[in-house]
Formats: structure tokens, sequence, C-alpha cells
């Protein structure tokens, strides 16, 4: 089974704050700065910048990353783990930073593409699949937790016809998702056959027209294909799929693709190929919850890898450099960047 986890609704944050007067002559020339470089070529601990905020006249700096250690999502990284270094010197008490949870702060949106043909509909499958989808949510949104604010989760399902059709649009009230888990008749049955590569076509493009609608400062998302088959309806191909799947890497913004394949009908080569970033497998009814809840479970260390870290430098004008090194596991990465601003900072708070 090909795996690869670099995604919480729980975000884990750093902070930084730096402050300037409010006048309007204050300002926060980023131009003059490099965007932050993470070097880590010879470190297995791997570090991918994924947003920087910079806003004026209050000149306040947030950098937003994963990390991941080696193929792992690292989740527990803590306030210790990092260390600033400011104009080449280590501050310790005339700078601030800070660290918690702020899961508000970044998005990670789920697309769940449910496969109902008649395979599914018309046998004993469809109770399990529902209760399947319902361990999924319940593991990606635990009940009255606020990990799981960032995360949005949205349901449709594809069988003959060319449309992929919703069963919840995004949401994270895990309520509403339950209940719409719940409604799954097989009435929803349009057309028997089985539209596989072109509920993947149709599934990459909702992903990223979804990110694209976000106002996130940091986001990133998640396609799961589940199928019990194969492509029955002919109306794209394999390459077609293929092609709109792999295009998701070439977006700004993170998007993990990865396919459930049920029982002994499915073509496993295929769904590698569509599962660019894994391929679960369960080989009959008895096992298709816990696979469910595994992809769960790792979607979930997934989104708790994603760190916001902000940092309030006591320079009071001027370029700044700043080297952040976080350390894991008896590794670190330095990741580079600076400040530049031609106000003069209130003292930090």
């Amino acid at each position: 089974m090909k795996k690869h986890f670099p995604l919480t609704v729980f975000c884990v944050l750093f902070t930084l704050f730096l402050s300037c007067q409010k006048d309007d002559s204050c300002s926060f020339e980023n131009r003059f700065c490099m965007y932050p470089i993470a070097h880590d070529a010879d470190s297995p601990l791997k570090i991918k910048i994924i947003n920087q905020d910079l806003s004026v006249p209050i000149a306040h700096y947030t950098l937003f990353f994963k990390a991941d250690f080696l193929t792992e999502p690292v989740t527990d990284l803590s306030q210790e783990a990092v260390t600033i270094t400011d104009n080449g010197t280590i501050l310790e008490y005339e700078s601030g930073k800070s660290f918690y949870p702020d899961p508000q702060s970044f998005g990670f949106d789920i697309l769940l593409l449910v496969d109902l043909s008649q395979s599914i509909t018309e046998a004993n499958a469809l109770p399990v699949v529902k209760s399947s989808l319902i361990n999924f949510v319940e593991t990606l949104i635990p009940e009255n937790s606020a990990s799981s604010e960032g995360t949005n989760i949205a349901l449709y399902y594809y069988d003959g016809d060319p449309t992929i059709w919703p069963i919840c649009s995004y949401t994270r009230n895990r309520k509403v998702l339950l209940t719409a888990i719940d409604d799954i008749s097989p009435e929803l049955t349009r057309d028997g056959s089985t539209n596989l590569y072109g509920a993947a076509v149709s599934g990459a493009e909702a992903i990223k027209n979804q990110l694209a609608r976000s106002n996130k400062t940091a986001k990133a998302g998640a396609l799961i294909l589940f199928t019990d088959g194969t492509d029955l309806a002919g109306l794209k191909n394999l390459s077609e799929a293929t092609y709109a799947v792999n295009s998701l890497s070439s977006l700004p913004d993170q998007v993990d693709v990865y396919t459930i394949g049920l029982g002994d009908d499915i073509d496993e080569p295929v769904l590698n190929d569509l599962g660019t970033d894994g391929f679960y497998f369960a080989n009959d009814l008895e096992n298709l919850s816990s696979t469910f809840e595994s992809i769960a479970t790792e979607l979930l260390a997934e989104v708790n890898s994603y760190y916001k870290l902000e940092y309030c430098s006591p320079r009071r004008a001027g370029f700044t450099s700043l080297e952040f090194n976080i350390n894991y596991q008896n590794s670190s990465t330095v990741v580079e960047s600076c400040i530049n601003s031609t106000c003069t900072p209130d003292q930090c708070p």
C-alpha cells in the first residue's frame, strides 16, 4: 500500500508580534526581504513554507509552515523546539514568542467522493458504507473539540451519471454531516453504472475551486475517492483522470489525493495511479470501517502538522534578519527570513 503522509483541524502555533506606531508614514517594506527559505536538504525534519502574512501599520509578521519527519507528519512541536536568532543574536528576554492553539487561522478542506452505483446501493454494502462514513467524520471532527475548527468536510457521491452530486456541502458541523450520512438511500442513485474516471476529474476541479474560494491565509486540502469497482461508464478515460489529479500538485496550496478500494472487483493499479498520496484497500465489508478510520486518522495527523509562527522583535527600525532553528528528535532545520520596517515599532507586549 502506497502512503504519503505529509495533514489538524487542530493547528499547533508559535507566535511572534512586531507592532509599529500608528501613523500614516509607517510601512512594512517586505519587498526587500526574501521569501522564507527552509534549509532542510540534509535534515530528516522537513519544513514546508505555506505562507507568510504581513500587515501595516502594526507590522505583524506571521509564518505558516508544515513539519514532517521523514515521511511522517510532526504533530507535537513545542515552543521550546524553536530558537530564534535576530540579526545574528539569540534573544531570550528582549524578544517575544508564545505558543497557543489557533485553528481558525488555518483551513483544511476535505472532499470525500463516495461510489453509490448499484453494486453498493442494491447489495448489502450500503449500511456498512454509511457506518464507515460515520467513523470517518467522527474521527476527524471529535465531539466538542476545538481542534477541528479549521477543517471542513464535504461529502459527494457519483454513479454512472456525468455529474458528482452533493450529500453534504463543506461544513465543520459534525451533526450536519452525520445527519446527511444517515439520509443516504438507494434512491439517490441516478445511473447504475460507475463513472470513476469522471468522478476523479470532477472531484479534482471541485477541491481546486473550494481552495480558491477560501479566505484563509494558510490552507490545504484533500480529495478522497472511494469505489468498489472500475470505470464502466466510459465518459472519461484513465489519462484524463490521472492528469486531473496530478495537476493538483501544481496548485499554490497543497492538495493530497487518496483512493479507497473495496473488494475483488477493483483495479488496484488504477487506484494506485489516482491516489497520488495513498491507496487504501479493504478486502471485504468487515474491514471497510477500519479502513476509513485509518485514513481519517492519517488526515488528522496531517492537519495537526501545520504550524503558525509569530515573533516580536526588539529591533526598533530597519532591516532585521531572522533565523528560526526548529528542533525535533535530535534533528534541526533552519528557516531564514527577515523583517524590514520603516517605522519605529512600539515595545513588545
